[in-house]
């Protein structure tokens, strides 16, 4: 009896030290979330506040930069652990979180300088960030990027031709950047016109200078800002004839923005100047641009705690991708249900693993090599095979642009015929220059469908 009474002591001394440990450690875990909130809270002033100012020193700007990745990766780990952790009983991994508090509260201890400086910045009156509750209508994480291209259009000028490329993959943003730098007051009065370039607009470009030989006309007062989008067709050769002709047009005194999605030509020799190459959003980054359009002025802590968990399930399947996050995020943010929300992540998981199982990969990477891409999940609609994307200069009327939306696929795929060729309007621009993204498409039968041959070898391997 001595002996079953020791036991059941220790076992209750034990359990009641368990608890008090564990009562302790939420308890540290909370207060240590706090002062992360606490210091979040100062970053974003500073950073708010840095971006309504026109700051032409580079160092002042990569500090920016650092200080607005370390804000972001600490806005990801508190919601990582603060809501999550309340519902999925998460542990806070302390080691974690003290590189981040620690990288975080140093950056705004370095800013002192920083912020002397910032005071003699001059203000932007057009503000190019609007207040973070309306994020799906402004320019969202290029902050250095333009101040970059600035800095080059802005730059005392020899007697030569200047290029700076801009490259990147197809949708990460390119010309949104360019026109929100053309936009700018400091540009507009540093050139006497911009004038825009496209392989629509190559033969336009002829007739100008035919017409300025003929007439005798001399560009060589003026300065203007010439925007040339290569799109696809970045090589060398091409570029040569573009060159010529804005030479013999325009003079040799303009500045170039050169833009193209043809990553693997190497434009700095194509440029006077390295080339700007844009890359997707960070983790962090684009985690907290998705979960401020989800939830828009709402505070998710006054919503269903499981909604933030919910949001990043699906941001972990859309692969980085502007043009899901605003599509699938608006979707949310119309409905703050649970169950819609966890209608909408498993439809994204379940369309994500089919489009990898079909083709082995996701359409990002089918868009950027041009190549045709499923739409859609036959479990929830009909199949689309997008045979081809295209993408508006400008804005379209409402009776121009295509019946069926990107969303409708979510949550209105058995309205979608069954059958025949049809067009989507993947997402329409919000910002300029208020593109329509438009992708032409034929309905497929899912049994018809033929699998990669490299997932049938392994099947017949593991068989």
């Amino acid at each position: 009896m001595d002996i079953v009474l020791s036991v059941l002591a220790s076992e209750i001394v034990s359990r009641s030290i368990s608890s008090v440990i564990a009562k302790y450690h939420k308890q540290s875990s909370m207060d240590k979330l706090a002062r992360l909130e606490q210091v979040l809270l100062r970053a974003h002033t500073i950073v708010e506040e840095a971006e309504g100012k026109q700051i032409s020193n580079q160092g002042m700007i990569l500090q920016l930069r650092q200080l607005r990745k370390n804000m972001y990766r600490g806005y990801y780990v508190l919601d990582t652990y603060k809501r999550h952790g309340a519902a999925v009983r998460q542990p806070l991994n302390f080691n974690k979180f003290r590189v981040v508090f620690e990288n975080l509260e140093d950056s705004i201890n370095n800013m002192k300088e920083f912020v002397m400086f910032l005071m003699d910045c001059p203000r932007i009156f057009r503000k190019p960030y609007s207040t973070y509750l309306f994020m799906e209508r402004c320019m969202f994480g290029r902050h250095a990027e333009k101040e970059h291209i600035i800095n080059f259009l802005l730059q005392t000028s020899d007697s030569s031709l200047s290029v700076l490329p801009i490259v990147g993959p197809p949708e990460i943003g390119k010309r949104t950047l360019v026109e929100h730098v053309c936009k700018e007051e400091r540009v507009r009065k540093q050139f006497s016109q911009i004038v825009h370039i496209n392989s629509n607009g190559m033969n336009q470009l002829v007739t100008d200078a035919q017409s300025s030989s003929e007439h005798g006309e001399e560009f060589s007062s003026a300065r203007p800002l010439i925007v040339v989008d290569l799109g696809h067709d970045g090589d060398d050769a091409t570029w040569r004839r573009v060159r010529s002709l804005i030479c013999h047009t325009y003079g040799d005194k303009s500045r170039v923005l050169l833009i193209s999605t043809a990553e693997g030509v190497s434009l700095s020799r194509l440029g006077t100047t390295q080339a700007l190459r844009m890359k997707k959003l960070h983790r962090d980054e684009y985690w907290y641009y998705f979960k401020t359009i989800a939830f828009g002025s709402a505070n998710p802590d006054d919503h269903h705690q499981l909604l933030p968990s919910i949001a990043k399930k699906i941001v972990t399947h859309i692969d980085g991708s502007f043009i899901a996050a605003n599509v699938i995020a608006r979707l949310l943010q119309a409905d703050l249900s649970e169950a819609f929300w966890r209608y909408v992540s498993e439809y994204v998981k379940k369309t994500t693993q089919y489009r990898h199982h079909v083709h082995g990969g996701c359409a990002q990477y089918r868009i950027r090599e041009g190549r045709p891409f499923y739409l859609g999940n036959p479990v929830y609609g009909p199949l689309l095979l997008c045979y081809q994307c295209h993408e508006t200069a400008g804005p379209l009327m409402e009776s121009e642009l295509p019946k069926i939306k990107g969303a409708d696929l979510i949550t209105r795929g058995s309205t979608i015929p069954r059958e025949g060729k049809l067009e989507v309007l993947r997402w329409q621009s919000t910002i300029p220059p208020y593109r329509s993204y438009i992708a032409s498409c034929e309905v497929q039968d899912p049994q018809l469908v033929m699998m990669p041959r490299e997932k049938h070898l392994k099947r017949k391997r593991h068989v």
